[in-house]
């Protein structure tokens, strides 16, 4: 009866949160199907589709862009003592059994999973679990592990802080094969916990869905003052974890802790009369992304109808030889020159071909302005060609482009810095036994430390991981391998300009390099540098003297830095006075090649309407010249017939004529179109 009352709650938790995540997830996973690449993923809304429909797809650059420019800062979780309990030497040990749990987990994976799925689709997820050490062993450790799918995924939606660290549930759906289940829990009735076929993978009768539930169960208790006169409630948190199918508890536990660890990286977070919104990177900018598709589509469609140009043939003038004309690779094409009646037929006439309007040209420009204004991501974050020419501008530029999207890595920072509140709470019941533990110090050197009664070799102090109480903070900037880069570069600029000082600091440039043999190199270079520069405590009486030189050297390098940094200001101001004047010979060249583009592209057509009404008055002559023949032929044959008529006349009247007529009447030899032939039978002599 217990457990069905816990199955009731948990299912009403369920209900509850994903009815108030559900608008949220249908605009997330749109997101995602919208920059999954399928056939059709950027055209689903419009209805007037070009042929063919091509898609460019410029925003999954702006998402590479921003989650990138995130996993080049992963931040770093810091432990601070926070009570008289606790030592800035534990806090240490902490930070660094925080960063061992990172790199045996490959938390840097984990955290860009979950930034990447935030900038996607605007929220994502990651969770910090427990496993044994081995199979062999009974000590516990801690580990954080990817969530796939942030859509599985319903927290509390009463939540409102900024990295749901005051959630007070949280529900995580897996689906498995009927077969796994059996298996895994044979004691148990296969059943579903949800139904919901849209996010089904397999069949409905091969698969079911099973949760994991997370919730927290507070207990008060007293407790009294160290004098006895003092008491107060205080409410102790314990963090319940079972598997639950559709109608019983298929295993239960709990997390340490007093923190749900399934940890939240929300996008572009806003409320709206009380109600959360969730954004992604992408989400403004998609109507521009589909009329970018949908103009580069109509030119597309227009320049492969320009292949073949139109022609203007007469009624049955290509009779016969159609195939010819159709073939767009044919080189020789031939036409009736004669019609049926033996009529003269004008050669074919190819039109010039369909130009494109530069409407469409300027159409496709202004959506593609419109994904950078709407993205705030612009050629120069993406590491393109724009108008900027000095490295500063581009700098400035690029800087502005992490301004507009930095709430993505903010909110990554938020979600790192609660999973390392998880940890800090959960350490002092996972980590409870005597154990040797690997930490990582600053400089990602692992080495070993005993803690809660252990003793590690070279160890000076015990350590207690189970007294205390401590918070973190998280320490956003380049990593420890970027900083030995750049360590590396400011020696290597030093030693360019002051080539003495390799015989002081050498070893400390080749050490800070990441090279095969550097660390051979660094100790091979003490060995040639002068020992009053290598030995740290030196008590002899040459010390002070020796101190002297250093800061002699010292002051050489602050005096050469300071040097540097005045002739880059001053190259800097000379590359910004340059580019400003570049930049408006840019402006004015573009409004001149702006103008010229207009005029030709108005000439242009301009050109092709006069062709146009040029054909046709040919046309129209060539019409009219039949037309004239035709009535010239007319003429002509009225007027040998009435020749004839008068001739007959004549003869009929003036019978005692027809010797001399028929003299007068010309020979076969001088008969021409103008005097026809009689033929004898048409005229009887008596």
């Amino acid at each position: 009866m217990i457990d069905d009352d816990l199955i009731k709650k948990i299912k009403d938790n369920f209900s509850r949160d994903k009815a108030y995540w559900g608008n949220i997830y249908d605009a997330a996973k749109a997101d995602m199907l919208f920059l999954s690449g399928d056939k059709g993923a950027q055209w689903e809304s419009l209805k007037d589709i070009p042929d063919p429909a091509i898609t460019l797809d410029v925003l999954s650059a702006v998402v590479n862009q921003v989650a990138n420019d995130i996993r080049m800062n992963t931040p770093t979780v810091k432990v601070i003592a926070g009570d008289n309990d606790t030592s800035e030497e534990t806090a240490d040990i902490l930070s660094g059994l925080i960063k061992n749990i990172e790199y045996e987990s490959a938390a840097d994976a984990v955290y860009d999973s979950s930034v990447l799925s935030a900038v996607r689709c605007g929220i994502g997820f990651f969770r910090v679990e427990t496993e044994y050490e081995d199979d062999e062993s009974f000590n516990q450790k801690l580990c954080i592990k990817r969530v796939v799918n942030p859509l599985n995924v319903y927290i509390d939606c009463r939540t409102v802080e900024a990295d749901g660290s005051d959630m007070q549930h949280a529900t995580i759906i897996q689906e498995l094969l009927a077969s796994d289940f059996k298996e895994q829990f044979p004691d148990n009735d296969v059943s579903s916990f949800t139904d919901d076929n849209q996010n089904k993978q397999y069949k409905d009768n091969e698969s079911v869905f099973i949760a994991e539930h997370y919730y927290i169960e507070s207990k008060t208790k007293t407790i009294k003052s160290p004098d006895g006169k003092k008491e107060r409630n205080v409410t102790k948190k314990i963090v319940n974890r079972v598997l639950v199918s559709g109608n019983a508890i298929l295993e239960r536990t709990t997390f340490p802790g007093i923190y749900v660890p399934v940890i939240p990286v929300f996008g572009e977070e806003y409320w709206v009369n009380g109600k959360r919104y969730l954004n992604s990177a992408i989400r403004r900018s998609k109507d521009a992304q589909k009329m970018y598709n949908y103009w580069r589509s109509v030119e597309t469609s227009l320049l492969s109808d320009q292949q073949t140009a139109p022609t203007m043939v007469v009624g049955g003038q290509i009779a016969g030889y159609e195939a010819g004309w159709k073939d767009k690779r044919s080189l020789v094409v031939e036409y009736r020159d004669k019609d049926d009646a033996g009529n003269a037929l004008p050669m074919p006439t190819r039109l010039p071909p369909p130009q494109i309007p530069s409407g469409i040209v300027n159409a496709a420009l202004s959506m593609a302005n419109d994904i950078k204004a709407t993205s705030g991501i612009y050629e120069a974050s993406l590491g393109q060609r724009s108008n900027e020419t000095s490295g500063v501008a581009i700098a400035r530029r690029q800087q502005e482009g992490d301004v507009a999207t930095f709430h993505f890595a903010d909110n990554l920072t938020r979600a790192i810095a609660y999973a390392g509140k998880v940890m800090v709470f959960a350490i002092p019941e996972i980590y409870d036994t005597p154990r040797i533990l690997n930490i990582m110090d600053v400089e990602d050197n692992v080495k070993k430390i005993g803690v809660n009664g252990d003793i590690a070799e070279d160890q000076e102090e015990p350590v207690d991981l189970t007294r205390g109480r401590y918070t973190v903070k998280v320490i956003t900037g380049s990593s420890f391998t970027t900083k030995r880069q750049e360590a590396a570069e400011f020696f290597g600029k030093i030693v360019q300009s002051q080539p003495d000082l390799m015989q002081v600091m050498g070893d400390l440039l080749f050490k800070n390099m990441d090279l095969p043999g550097a660390d051979a190199l660094s100790e091979r270079m003490k060995k040639v540098i002068d020992p009053k520069f290598l030995d740290e405590e030196n008590d002899n009486p040459m010390s002070a003297q020796y101190q002297q030189q250093i800061q002699q050297l010292q002051q050489q390098l602050q005096m050469a830095s300071q040097e540097m940094q005045a002739m880059q200001q001053q190259l800097e101001n000379k590359q910004t006075e340059t580019a400003i004047k570049v930049q408006s010979e840019q402006n004015k060249n573009e409004i001149e090649q702006t103008k010229l583009a207009l005029q030709q592209s108005e000439m242009e057509v301009d050109a092709q309407y006069k062709q146009q009404e040029l054909m046709l008055k040919m046309k129209e002559l060539e019409l009219r010249e039949q037309e004239l023949l035709l009535q010239y032929e007319e003429i002509k044959n009225q007027k040998e017939l009435k020749e004839m008529e008068l001739f007959f006349a004549t003869l009929n009247q003036n019978p005692e004529n027809n010797a001399d007529m028929e003299d007068a009447m010309p020979s076969d030899e001088n008969m021409t179109m103008d005097n026809p032939i009689i033929d004898e039978n048409m005229v009887n002599y008596s």
